[in-house]
């Protein structure tokens, strides 16, 4: 049996697909960044008002000033500022040459004669520099990173209108289990319904993954292994989720090899998921989950997702968060590696719930990620710094 540690290190060292695609802005998000995002222009491209006001020079702040033009934004200045005189400015404007300060509009009255009057008593420049946030030719994103939201402006802001991502792996979801119904149905006697199929699904949207759902597959040797030809035929990674310990209906491990796939891990030292398979063959991927929900959510976010991400030649590491501990907890069994449901606070203290094992599907109503605890640990203080990941 592996340890948990070679498992993640034999996930990490899969190739990237390598394989390229142009997307627009809004389907290029949680896409994988192919391309370094350079700037081609300064920002600002020219001095710049932060506020609607008056651009005029600093020296003229307690003199009436005569007002020579009006700039909205997206105009040039007309005129230059000279001594006692000043320009109406609207933010986003350029600042008209010799003028070194904006003054805002609710600081002024105009006087009798037109004049423009300074009313306070000071004034910051209120004026964006340019080429203060970005220069020509720096790097903006490097290749690697996960587009989200906060980088799309920056995308559309330099041109890259379409930007060149790495394409998504094709991944088919399979949920193996006579005692299985669909979520829609009530269960009889000896039956539950079908939560991985539609966890797992939900855990590949989040990363902008639309995978292909073979539905509910009986303990059926012969269905099992149609299927998972079908899902290998079409889609780069194949998650199973139960069939694979060593029960008498547990047949997928056996038809992976069938299929001339190498197993590299076939039961794991942690908890939950000790039965958690990975093979492969050539540019094709199978991960076998238990079927207990709980090992299925965790074991995707530790290992499946991973995997995924190293595909698309991400750059994203899998490490966790360190939190604290609120509370003193103790482990029963400490004899493998062990992932914990906990609540993980705003304040970064780590709160532990009733858990009940890796059936306990339930204890996500509350729990917001969970918690690393070592083999051979049997106490954590409160206080302790703990490895989590939040879900």
């Amino acid at each position: 049996m592996k340890s948990f540690s070679d498992a993640e290190k034999i996930v990490r060292e899969v190739s990237p697909i390598g394989i390229t695609e142009n997307l627009c802005l809004a389907n290029s998000l949680l896409s994988i960044l192919a391309e370094d995002i350079i700037a081609d222009m300064n920002m600002p491209p020219f001095n710049k008002s932060a506020v609607d006001g008056f651009a005029c020079l600093r020296s003229d702040l307690q003199k009436p000033m005569k007002c020579i033009e009006s700039i909205p934004a997206g105009s040039k200045p007309a005129l230059s500022v000279t001594p006692r005189h000043c320009s109406r400015i609207m933010t986003g404007a350029e600042v008209p040459e010799g003028a070194d300060c904006v003054i805002m509009l609710e600081d002024t009255r105009t006087d009798p004669s037109g004049k423009i009057i300074f009313i306070a008593q000071k004034t910051s420049d209120n004026i964006c520099e340019f080429a203060e946030d970005v220069k020509l030719g720096e790097i903006l994103l490097k290749a690697g990173i996960t587009i989200k939201p906060r980088h799309i402006p920056v995308l559309a802001s330099m041109g890259y209108s379409n930007p060149l991502v790495y394409k998504k792996p094709e991944v088919g979801i399979i949920c193996t289990g006579s005692e299985l119904v669909d979520p829609s149905q009530k269960p009889s006697h000896g039956q539950i319904r079908n939560s991985n199929g539609p966890q797992l699904e939900a855990q590949c949207l989040t990363m902008g993954i639309k995978p292909e759902n073979f539905g509910i597959i009986p303990d059926s040797r012969e269905k099992l292994k149609n299927t998972i030809i079908d899902s290998i035929s079409r889609n780069r990674v194949s998650i199973i989720s139960g069939g694979v310990s060593v029960g008498d209906f547990d047949y997928a491990p056996e038809i992976i090899k069938e299929l001339g796939f190498e197993i590299h891990f076939h039961g794991l030292n942690v908890k939950p998921g000790k039965r958690i398979l990975y093979a492969s063959k050539d540019h094709c991927h199978i991960f076998g989950l238990p079927g207990n929900p709980v090992s299925a959510l965790i074991q995707f976010e530790m290992l499946v997702k991973p995997l995924l991400l190293k595909l698309q030649n991400s750059l994203e590491n899998n490490e966790m968060e360190k939190r604290i501990l609120a509370e003193d907890f103790h482990i029963k069994n400490s004899e493998r590696l062990s992932f914990i449901p906990v609540i993980i606070e705003p304040a970064g203290m780590v709160r532990t719930l009733e858990y009940h094992g890796s059936a306990h599907i339930f204890v996500f109503a509350e729990a917001n990620g969970f918690m690393r605890i070592p083999e051979g640990i049997k106490k954590l203080e409160k206080g302790s710094l703990v490895d989590v990941r939040l879900v």
